[in-house]
């Protein structure tokens, strides 16, 4: 197993995935798998630049490249929206990208 650490920079984050007892954080590099809890992740992660959209995923609001109710897209991959984050990412949405 690799121990390197590496630096992870806000801006290169495309969307964090839990995978029970560790994280997979998807940048525009690669996939890191770290160990914790995405709840913790959130923690670090800047509030204004990231949302959780389900009990999952987390995903940088820059790399939003479409989204309906029931998902987000980041580039190719469909992220879920869970029923418990709609109103929050509604929000979240309608603060970064207001309707005119």
């Amino acid at each position: 197993m690799d121990r390197t650490q590496h630096k992870i920079y806000f801006d290169h984050i495309l969307y964090v995935e839990s995978l029970k007892d560790y994280v997979r954080i998807h940048t525009t590099e690669r996939a890191f798998v770290v160990k914790g809890n995405l709840g913790s992740y959130m923690k670090i992660l800047p509030p204004d630049r990231f949302t959780r959209v389900h009990r999952s995923f987390a995903v940088a609001n820059q790399s939003i490249t479409a989204y309906n109710p029931r998902e987000v897209r980041v580039g190719e991959k469909s992220i879920p929206i869970g029923g418990s984050y709609k109103l929050s990412f509604q929000k979240v949405m309608y603060q970064q990208f207001p309707k005119s």
